[in-house]
């Protein structure tokens, strides 16, 4: 299982707005903020579970709680090649070489980059 806790402290300009407007700014989707509602501790103010209707005050902490509880099933590993570039906990940047498919499709099932990293994962 996949965990990851990112903490937010509300600054004076972002008090009043919801939970969702205030993800959505940083770029959360819909459908993810949907998903975090639904996980419970998903989305917490001041250590407190909340909705996303919920407005935030100035310096309060919103925490939100990222998990995947099973890695893709859908593209197996391969042992190819995987020139990484660069690594922290959440980017990964490879070079990918010219005419290397980024992802499964039909008539490349295993041999693309989607398949490499997940082998290097």
């Amino acid at each position: 299982m996949i965990k990851r806790v990112l903490s937010y402290a509300i600054p004076a300009d972002q008090g009043g707005r919801t939970v969702e407007e205030f993800l959505r700014g940083l770029g959360y989707s819909h459908r993810l903020v949907v998903h975090l509602k639904q996980t419970p501790g998903g989305i917490l103010a001041g250590g407190e579970s909340v909705f996303s209707t919920y407005r935030l005050h100035p310096g309060q902490v919103l925490t939100v709680t990222l998990t995947e509880e099973e890695p893709s099933r859908n593209i197996p590993p391969a042992d190819l090649p995987l020139a990484v570039v660069y690594e922290d906990p959440d980017i990964l940047v490879v070079n990918k070489e010219a005419g290397i498919p980024v992802h499964p499709s039909q008539g490349h099932h295993g041999n693309t980059l989607a398949n490499a990293a997940s082998h290097y994962f």
